[in-house]
């Protein structure tokens, strides 16, 4: 056998393998949605479900949600973004379902509110977001509509991404280049602004 054919061989056993884990990856990422539809069906959420549904810039939760606790799900049409987001940015929580960023407002709060997953798992085709697409979030406080502002490519250590607002908006952040070996040196990050309605 010739080193050529070989060498074809060692790649197309390691192209396998590397389809092999990203399908692992997928499906543990949509196991573990599933088992947090079933966990918010059967739990109260972050507010009480006797409350009317609360305006943006209304009074935060009394009661900080655990790490990796349902807290709202976010729904992106355009990218087929349906999951439920966590309370946390913890590895755990990140595997189960992209993570509201600890220390930011929620949705339903006045300012910037973040959430966090990983590329190449609910994020993936974050990137495909383009201006006035739609953002939404459903929760027990009630169901907010965004629309996308702007899309920008941060450096890892940029952290003014998250810094407070004057306005609701939320902001979603995740690994950016999508395509690398290791921990990617920068971030995508979109931000959608509130739509009042």
């Amino acid at each position: 056998m010739s080193a050529r054919n070989i060498m074809a061989k060692l790649l197309l056993t390691a192209g396998a393998a590397c389809i092999l884990a990203a399908v692992g990856l997928w499906g543990e990422a949509r196991l573990a949605q599933g088992q947090l539809h079933l966990a918010a069906a059967a739990v109260p959420g972050p507010s009480d479900a006797s409350q009317p549904p609360a305006a943006p810039g209304s009074a935060p939760l009394v009661v900080e949600p655990k790490q990796g606790q349902v807290i709202y799900k976010l729904i992106i049409p355009r990218i087929k973004v349906m999951n439920f987001v966590v309370y946390g940015t913890s590895d755990a929580a990140l595997k189960k379902a992209p993570g509201h960023v600890e220390g930011t407002p929620f949705p339903w709060e006045m300012g910037n509110s973040a959430v966090a997953a990983h590329r190449d798992y609910f994020f993936w085709r974050l990137n495909e977001l383009e201006t006035g697409d739609e953002v939404r979030v459903e929760s027990d406080m009630g169901n907010l509509q965004y629309k996308v502002t702007q899309k920008r490519v941060v450096n890892q250590s940029d952290v003014g991404v998250l810094s407070p607002t004057g306005r609701p908006q939320i902001t979603l952040i995740s690994c950016w280049p999508l395509i690398y070996i290791g921990n990617a040196p920068d971030r995508l990050v979109v931000t959608a602004e509130l739509v009042v309605q």
